[in-house]
């Protein structure tokens, strides 16, 4: 994979040239660790992929083929971690596995992201647990790259005009 094929958009994507955005391109890796040969593949394209600067993040954490085997092996920047686990982060047991997956994650050196925050208390709870970035209808649903653009240059000129 070259740095053209992962800077160039795809048919539909949205992208705004805007450096504080974050675009995301989704990236599956479809073979296992048992499949040596190409999971030697994907992981030097992954690690291409990482020196070229773009940031690597593994999404649904402790859901499906997510794996904690994987964490030592990818070239991982983030860990997203699934909503299943954010929408009941005030029963003890989601606690102390969200506590858990935050301090594992800090100690490689990741940025935890919980997916899925819908209210206030658990914006609350997650920013006490120490979770570094918070997502989801809490804080807007989603939108079109082109109208973010726009709000956020909205919301800058309110600002400056209070």
């Amino acid at each position: 994979m070259t740095a053209t094929e992962i800077t160039e958009p795809l048919p539909g994507d949205e992208l705004v040239p805007d450096p504080d955005l974050k675009a995301t391109r989704a990236i599956t890796i479809h073979s296992g660790i048992d499949d040596v040969w190409p999971w030697i593949v994907q992981l030097a394209r992954l690690r291409a992929i990482r020196a070229m600067g773009v940031r690597i993040a593994m999404d649904d954490f402790g859901t499906g083929y997510t794996s904690l085997a994987l964490l030592g092996q990818l070239p991982l920047d983030e860990l997203k971690l699934d909503r299943t686990f954010i929408m009941r982060v005030h029963h003890q047991h989601e606690r102390i596995i969200v506590e858990a997956v935050t301090r594992m994650a800090n100690g490689l050196g990741l940025t935890l992201v919980a997916e899925g925050v819908e209210d206030e208390d658990t914006a609350d709870t997650l920013t006490r647990l120490g979770v570094d970035v918070l997502q989801g209808f809490h804080f807007s649903r989603p939108v079109p790259a082109h109208q973010i653009h726009a709000d956020t240059t909205d919301t800058a000129a309110r600002m400056l005009t209070v």
